[in-house]
């Protein structure tokens, strides 16, 4: 008699765990075209996130400004209308911390440029003839006059901040050796900071070593510049490992140890 109980008894329970199994598979399957989407959607956005931080170009709260003018980052915007709910709870606090910390430190980074700009200045004034032209904060370096309308190449003003940036800019002249530099600044389509160096301008110093003194010269003199490029390569840390698990799930929102954890725990709400 007891043996024929624990055999229904267990029949029950495996039946019930399979039935409970079943289930949650099919509603994952039924979620998994849109969380699929959610984690695309998290991997491009920090990967815009990264790239800006690397070349210096970082997005700032003001890059994701809606029509009423508040700005509305990705992580953000899930919060506000909930979809971040429906994403792994460890991976969502990370991701709304280190969104804010990207986008505060982009602004820190655009404070630093009016001192950037300034001491280009100062130091191209050792190797060049510089004008400040009719407008604005916009300088240019030129012989004559036949220099007007001649191309350049339109860079940050954070590249000066990097040496790698500055060698890959440098390695376009081995192309168009005429072209010239425009380093330039804008907020909301202003430019608020602007200089154009002509590699012909220059005497007895290279457009290279030029970019380099002013490297060397900004990260010594420029307070926090050092310490915004630390920060910048933790925070670049930590969005790697974000975008590598976002990708994962991307791939596979649910994994198995989630749907088996979750299916023991409808169980128990039966």
């Amino acid at each position: 008699m007891n043996t024929v109980f624990v055999s229904i008894l267990t029949s029950l329970i495996v039946s019930l765990i399979t039935f409970t199994l079943g289930m949650k598979s099919g509603k994952n399957q039924a979620d998994r075209q849109r969380l699929k989407e959610l984690y695309k959607n998290i991997t491009v956005h920090f990967q815009n996130l990264k790239k800006g931080l690397e070349s210096h170009t970082p997005k700032t709260w003001r890059s994701f400004s809606n029509k009423s003018g508040n700005s509305d980052p990705l992580i953000k915007r899930m919060i506000k209308n909930g979809d971040i709910i429906e994403i792994n709870a460890k991976m969502s606090k990370r991701a709304e911390e280190t969104e804010k910390q990207a986008l505060a430190l982009g602004w820190r980074f655009y404070d630093i440029y009016k001192d950037l700009h300034a001491i280009s200045i100062e130091i191209i004034k050792k190797y060049a003839t510089i004008y400040h032209e009719s407008t604005g904060n916009n300088y240019c370096t030129k012989k004559s006059e036949n220099k007007i309308g001649r191309p350049f190449w339109e860079c940050g003003f954070g590249i000066l901040l990097d040496k790698k940036l500055i060698d890959e800019k440098i390695s376009y002249l081995n192309d168009s050796p005429n072209n010239g530099f425009n380093f330039i600044h804008t907020e909301d389509g202003r430019i608020l900071y602007s200089i154009t160096i002509y590699p012909d301008d220059l005497t007895d110093i290279s457009i290279k070593d030029l970019l380099y003194e002013i490297n060397s010269i900004s990260i010594e003199n420029i307070e926090n510049a050092s310490s915004l490029l630390k920060q910048k390569v933790e925070i670049c840390k930590d969005i790697n490992k974000i975008i590598k698990k976002s990708m994962r799930r991307a791939r596979d929102p649910h994994t198995f140890i989630e749907t088996i954890g979750g299916a023991f725990l409808d169980i128990f709400k039966i």
